[in-house]
């Protein structure tokens, strides 16, 4: 039904938390000319587009996801006009922006919250969802001393109230179906949000909680009926503008007319680790991973999207611990590969391509400490003052100055670093077509659990990938004549025979 953004198919997004980035004007908290100022770095890094967290006007109670004005950018961050010339500097360096789509709630400050919450009806009284019964028992309804004596729905926090776009099944008095005038009017207003961003320079949007807008919708057909429309409006008026869904269940998302959804969790392969279930994380040296429990999911969803969308392999983002949480740079070299010559745009959160570490007990501005560690000031140069990220004797949260802490400018230049190492495979990535989002994809043998071996194939030529993201030796034979070595890291070849001696990469052409 729909077709793909040219531009996404060499695609590789970096993800930029804004207040921890990068300080231009020394008040301790990371801003837009922060990131203007470090897009010679994003280039050269390889990564070719850029998606950054909320930068609205917020009171911060999670961390900007909680807006009280959708056009306007929060003052810590800059102005609007800092996001016009962010654009256009991007633009001119061949990096595209994306911006962070927050649509199913605002901040309980906003204006047109404190107008819904007044007893008398008025314009904004319905713009999001309350209930007037007090035996109603459906989850998430908060109730708060207002003038309107009823309960409202909440998106997450409380502070975070939830636009009326309607419930697909309306089993109560209080609920509106989703095609009635008023939550037809607000996904208008949505579109006109878009449609602001786009005017400033954006180039597409990464939609928060995207599987949530529609109530009562227990199989998403009313969400996707919703993103369809919307997917349909940017077709029709924006064609290169990209939607990329918080979903992380690429057939539905994919069916809803993103472009893109977010494999998030990493599921067996990179988190979610529980030893008493003898359920390991595939990627750790110890090789104790089973690789069905990733390959199985994957190609089925892999072969329903073929052709229409795709599932991005993340190395981490604001809400999860970091990737190198219990793993070692060795380790993280192997993941980088991976999440490189996989089919779909892969996503690179900021500072894992150096290996930044997850700070414990950290919460700040609504993240918990689940979070909060995530999100600590991007490191730049070692022995500079919070790691070269800001002047200010008050950062927005304190660096990593622990022993051994990593920086950008301890690993540039240094051919064994992470760094380069994740360097040396985006411009494999962007120099090889079998490497595209959209090439073919297949693994090689399902049933061998370690080494991980899988092909990718264009048009021009076949690239066949082995990780052993475990400590320990192994081999496999080539089948096929091998024409050229492009990556060969703690590996031989020995006619057809590939031996890998452990945390290693083979990639060649057959």
């Amino acid at each position: 039904m729909f077709k793909n953004v040219e531009w996404l198919r060499d695609a590789v997004f970096y993800e930029i938390y804004p207040q921890s980035f990068y300080d231009s004007n020394g008040d301790g908290i990371g801003d837009l000319k922060g990131i203007e100022e470090k897009l010679d770095y994003v280039k050269w890094l390889g990564c070719n587009a850029i998606w950054i967290n909320p930068f609205y006007e917020s009171p911060f109670g999670d961390a900007g996801y909680d807006i009280t004005d959708f056009r306007k950018v929060a003052p810590r961050y800059g102005t609007n006009e800092d996001f016009e010339a962010l654009c256009r500097s991007a633009h001119e360096k061949g990096i595209r922006i994306l911006c962070d789509l927050v649509p199913c709630h605002t901040s309980i400050e906003h204006r047109f919250f404190r107008e819904s919450s007044k007893k008398e009806k008025n314009e904004y009284s319905d713009f999001y969802i309350w209930c007037n019964d007090p035996g109603s028992e459906y989850p998430h309804l908060n109730k708060r001393k207002y003038e309107r004596d009823d309960r409202y729905l909440c998106s997450f926090y409380a502070i975070q109230p939830a636009i009326n776009y309607g419930f697909y099944e309306v089993t109560e008095d209080w609920q509106m179906d989703m095609n009635s005038e008023i939550c037809l009017n607000n996904q208008k207003k949505l579109i006109d949000v878009m449609d602001y961003w786009i005017s400033l320079g954006a180039d597409g949007f990464r939609v928060d909680m995207a599987k949530d807008i529609i109530k009562s919708d227990p199989k998403r057909e009313g969400t996707k009926l919703f993103w369809q429309k919307i997917r349909q409006y940017l077709d029709d008026n924006h064609p290169d503008i990209v939607l990329i869904s918080e979903w992380s269940r690429g057939n539905e998302a994919v069916d809803a007319g993103f472009h893109m959804d977010m494999f998030l969790s990493g599921g067996s392969l990179f988190r979610n680790e529980k030893p008493e279930e003898n359920y390991f994380n595939y990627f750790r040296k110890e090789g104790k991973g089973i690789l069905s429990r990733f390959s199985d999911d994957y190609i089925n969803i892999y072969e329903h999207i073929k052709g229409r969308g795709y599932w991005s392999l993340v190395s981490g983002n604001h809400d999860q611990p970091r990737i190198s949480k219990g793993r070692d740079d060795e380790e993280l070299k192997t993941l980088m590969a991976f999440i490189l010559t996989m089919p779909s745009p892969p996503i690179i959160y900021y500072g894992d391509e150096i290996g930044m570490r997850f700070i414990e007990g950290i919460d700040k501005e609504g993240s918990q400490t689940s979070r909060g560690g995530s999100r600590t000031p991007m490191q730049w140069e070692d022995g500079k003052k919070n790691k070269g990220f800001s002047t200010s004797d008050d950062p927005y949260l304190p660096a990593d100055n622990s022993e051994g802490s990593p920086s950008v400018d301890k690993q540039k230049g240094k051919d064994d670093s992470l760094l380069e190492y994740t360097r040396k495979m985006t411009s494999l990535k962007h120099s090889h077509s079998a490497f595209f989002a959209d090439s073919d994809f297949r693994f090689m043998d399902r049933k061998m659990n370690y080494p991980l071996w899988y092909e990718r194939k264009s048009s021009d030529e076949t690239i066949r990938v082995v990780i052993n993201p475990s400590g320990k030796k192994m081999t496999i034979k080539e089948t096929e004549n091998i024409k050229e070595i492009l990556e060969c890291r703690n590996a031989s070849l020995d006619g057809n025979a590939i031996t890998l001696t452990g945390l290693s990469v083979f990639i060649y052409t057959v």
